[in-house]
């Protein structure tokens, strides 16, 4: 939604999915509108009327991110809800990304990313949509907006679970945080990096941001940045 496109963004994304390594992360509102998105939800009024145009109507649109739908079944199958990710020769690169966020107290009931990773896409897959965990990892916001050291103590716990070094979020674009426009926002020592940086220039943005991990020849980490904005970093 807000951008009149959605059909060709997804089918790009499985073009992109289909050429290169690439994980597609879900998103609250990808999920919100596979439950269903009519006239009368709270998120209609994301929804553009070009984006309605290209689905052929409200009923259309709902068919199609249902789960028998194109775009619902590209999601549910094609989409995780979380990863960890790491330079293959280098554990010190072990990076956690997830849409909104996670608590101390699921990453222990889980005991790891790749459980509520495995956990998350078979409710996609099954369409068991309004659970517990879902509503948290692509929905809280207690990482981005809560008070700074306790969130840097949970946080440290919970990544000393995950066997991670950092966690990487979305969801809770920067600017609502203090950021100026287009900029990402590091915390607790680097481990937590907020980069909901609004890009998309109907969320009135229009720049990307990426957390870049860069190696030498034999694999070791030798920088962590984030290029954001004309190349700022």
């Amino acid at each position: 939604d807000r951008g009149p496109a959605p059909q060709e963004c997804y089918e790009y994304s499985e073009e992109l999915a289909q050429t290169h390594n690439v994980t597609r992360l879900t998103g609250n509102h990808e999920w919100v509108t596979m439950m269903g998105v009519d006239p009368g939800h709270a998120f209609a009024h994301y929804v553009q009327d070009e984006d309605l145009k290209s689905f052929g109507g409200w009923e259309g649109r709902m068919a199609s991110f249902a789960a028998g739908g194109d775009v619902g079944r590209l999601i549910r199958e094609g989409f995780d809800v979380m990863t960890l990710e790491q330079l293959p020769s280098d554990p010190r690169s072990r990076t956690v990304f997830v849409h909104a966020g996670v608590s101390l107290r699921t990453m222990q009931k889980y005991g790891s990313v790749q459980k509520i990773k495995e956990a998350g896409k078979q409710m996609l897959l099954n369409d068991d949509l309004e659970t517990e965990l879902l509503d948290e990892i692509l929905q809280t916001r207690h990482l981005a907006q809560g008070n700074p050291e306790r969130v840097c103590a949970e946080l440290t716990a919970m990544l000393k679970v995950a066997r991670a070094e950092r966690l990487v979020l979305g969801h809770t674009p920067t600017i609502m945080l203090g950021a100026r426009p287009g900029n990402p926002i590091v915390r607790c020592e680097g481990r937590l990096l907020l980069t909901d940086v609004a890009m998309s220039r109907w969320m009135g943005g229009g720049m990307p941001a990426a957390l870049v991990l860069e190696a030498d020849s034999l694999g070791a980490l030798t920088r962590i940045y984030i290029k954001h904005g004309r190349g700022l970093e």
